[in-house]
């Protein structure tokens, strides 16, 4: 019994190590190039694309600081489990990265649905200069709210 809970151990940091490795190296590729996709003058003519743009650098941060602690702490010392205040920052910058991934991706559909309308009040919302003021508020906003967030782990 021990020997085998040493084994899956084992397969579980080798997993981790190898698989979560070529996740991040992946995942932060195809980030770049989509980054490069949407710095394009002519795509940051389109509200949709600004905020496809948003999302990817978000997931670029989301990775980063999701994924490379825990393969870093196969081997080091982790210090978001010795300090209370490393345990707070990384739980808030996951967090408000993570949300603005998701609130990008539901403006994205949002704006969709906007171009489509019939209605003009809609549409007008559909422009990259009403998209860089929703980014910059939505941003402002999460930051903000998982402060409060943060204060209510227990520790």
């Amino acid at each position: 019994m021990a020997t085998s809970l040493a084994y899956l151990a084992s397969v579980q940091k080798m997993l981790t190590r190898y698989g979560m490795s070529t996740y991040v190296a992946f995942g932060n590729l195809g980030n770049l190039l989509a980054i490069a996709v949407f710095i394009q003058p002519e795509q940051r003519r389109n509200a949709c694309s600004l905020y496809l743009l948003t999302m990817t650098v978000f997931n670029i941060c989301c990775l980063n600081v999701g994924i490379i602690p825990i393969i870093y702490t196969l081997d080091y010392y982790d210090i978001t489990t010795a300090t209370l205040l490393g345990c707070r920052m990384q739980f808030y910058f996951r967090h408000v990265f993570f949300q603005m991934l998701r609130t990008a991706k539901a403006l994205t559909c949002m704006d969709r649905y906007a171009i489509c309308s019939s209605n003009v009040r809609f549409r007008t919302l559909s422009h990259p200069k009403v998209a860089i003021y929703v980014i910059i508020g939505c941003f402002i906003s999460w930051s903000l709210i998982v402060i409060f967030f943060s204060f209510l782990l227990p520790g």
